[in-house]
């Protein structure tokens, strides 16, 4: 599931908790799990008569994935840039 959220499974260890909140995420309100004719899952909000195969969750922790992976990023660059000023 992590890979299907974008996730490198090797490289992403420390942030594997995001697959696990994703896969285990209750529906919001309005929306409810079906299956098709084919015996896939998919989701339908009363609501608004959307229907979808994707958890509708899924965009959402995807997205707060890129957002923490871009902060490790920046801050492994800051320190890494602290390291080489305070080396010089």
């Amino acid at each position: 599931y992590a890979e299907y959220l974008g996730m490198d499974v090797a490289a992403d260890r420390d942030l594997l908790y995001i697959a696990e909140w994703a896969i285990t995420a209750p529906l919001p309100d309005g929306w409810t799990e079906h299956l098709d004719a084919q015996g896939n899952e998919f989701y339908y909000n009363s609501m608004t008569s959307v229907s979808t195969y994707e958890h509708p969750l899924d965009e959402q922790y995807r997205s707060y994935y890129r957002q923490v992976k871009a902060q490790k990023m920046n801050d492994e660059r800051r320190a890494e840039l602290a390291r080489r000023i305070n080396a010089a």
